[in-house]
């Protein structure tokens, strides 16, 4: 006879096999990748042959003494005095490190925080430009030329890091021209020509934009695995805080995510991590080509619809600035406005200034000494000649003593030299 008992032990036992043999077909969720490791930044050593330490250790000596200066953005005079001060010595290193080449040692960091030595080296950029006014206002012209090129090598030095680098660095080129061109009708002749071949060497000091793509190709992967980690620690709500509401329909997509397979976590995240490459290897090459020929290079095939789309549009279109390509959501439709016309870049913007701030004072030197402009463009150094928006030749038009030199800027067209009240658009011009 059968027991009670023993009926209900039968059913006690096979819900316990059951259970095991679903154990056994279970798999464990597929594990989170790695796409970006936080490290510390090397440490600058000195002496050292690489201007990069000594722009580091500069940066790292104004932060530590700087104080309530780093988070200013105006300066009244006892500000700016003060600040002097913190960045004297500093300052003063920088100065003789760009004599030295430049190695730049790029370390992302997870977004939102703000990358290495950049709150240093952007109170160290507005000291160059009060040391130039202040010379050039005491009269020291040749003095205030010198910091120009010092404030010209360190910015183009810092575009070999990542966008937010080279952003800061072409800044600070622009920032310290603007300064000193006030006062280039009151330098001698020769003091011109040096400065005219201190920019030369500037540019020739420019990284290959290879190096800056790969830079950000690795801080966009430090974005990616920033939504990884908010995802993975349920804190996705916190994005919002720094990327803004329009991220809100990609954050409610991976809260969705959460409750379905894991193996669609990876293929998400995979798929996130692959349009940062290829997003990067498109800018670099638009970037090795005159803005006229960018229109030719196609962008990725972007699927319109996928759902990491708007962290894509915050985190990944960090260089299309530099380069004047739409910095909107990326979409299949490519990186140029409705009409195919590029934006005025930053990078095309600063290059072409800077070469026709150096044209333009070995061409009034030359009017200086001689009474007369060049005839044309033939008689300019070759490697100052070339507009980056068209790869030809910058519009010059002489009369005797008197010359124009400019750009035909982002609309690609010769508007006979006419700009706006910042010399932009449509021709781009010095800001005389």
């Amino acid at each position: 006879m059968v027991r009670a008992t023993d009926g209900r032990m039968g059913i006690v036992s096979a819900l316990l096999a059951l259970l095991a043999l679903a154990a056994c077909g279970r798999r464990e969720p597929p594990p989170y990748e790695a796409w970006f490791v936080p490290e510390q930044p090397p440490v600058p050593s000195a002496p050292s042959s690489n201007a990069f330490d000594a722009y580091a250790k500069a940066a790292l000596d104004v932060e530590a003494q700087a104080g309530d200066l780093l988070r200013l953005s105006s300066f009244p005079t006892k500000d700016r005095r003060r600040a002097l001060e913190v960045c004297s010595g500093p300052l003063a290193r920088l100065a003789a490190a760009t004599r030295l080449p430049c190695e730049f040692r790029f370390t992302p960091v997870e977004p939102p925080n703000v990358p290495h030595y950049h709150r240093g080296w952007t109170l160290l950029g507005k000291a160059l430009v009060w040391r130039i006014q202040d010379a050039a206002g005491a009269g020291d012209t040749a003095k205030a030329a010198e910091w120009t090129v010092v404030a010209t090598r360190f910015g183009f030095d810092l575009c070999g890091g990542g966008a937010m680098d080279a952003t800061l660095g072409l800044t600070i080129v622009d920032e310290a021209r603007r300064a000193m061109l006030p006062f280039v009708p009151r330098m001698q002749a020769s003091e011109m020509e040096t400065l005219a071949q201190g920019l030369r060497e500037a540019l020739a000091r420019m990284p290959a934009p290879q190096r800056l793509a790969a830079n950000e190709q690795k801080a966009m992967f430090a974005g990616v695995q920033a939504v990884q980690n908010a995802f993975r620690d349920d804190r996705l709500d916190r994005l919002e805080e720094w990327m803004g509401s329009p991220v809100r329909p990609a954050i409610q997509h991976l809260k969705e995510l959460r409750s379905k397979d894991p193996e669609l976590r990876v293929r998400y995240f995979r798929g996130f991590a692959r349009e940062a490459v290829e997003e990067a290897r498109w800018i670099e090459r638009v970037a090795s080509v005159p803005g006229r020929e960018r229109r030719n290079v196609p962008p990725p095939a972007f699927e319109r619809e996928r759902p990491w789309r708007r962290f894509a549009s915050a985190l990944f279109t960090t260089l299309r600035p530099l380069y004047g390509v739409h910095g909107g959501l990326l979409s299949a439709e490519g990186g140029f406005l409705e009409d195919g016309r590029l934006r005025l870049g930053l990078m095309d913007a600063t290059v072409a200034r800077t070469r026709l701030f150096a044209l333009h004072l070995l061409f009034t030197a030359k009017v200086r000494r001689t009474g007369a402009a060049p005839r044309d463009l033939r008689e300019a150094p070759a490697d100052l000649v070339t507009d980056p928006f068209t790869g030809d030749r910058f519009v010059y038009r002489a009369d005797g003593p008197d010359f124009v030199v400019y750009s035909v800027g982002a609309d690609l067209r010769d508007d006979g030299g006419q700009t706006d009240e910042t010399a932009r658009e449509p021709d781009l011009r010095l800001e005389l």
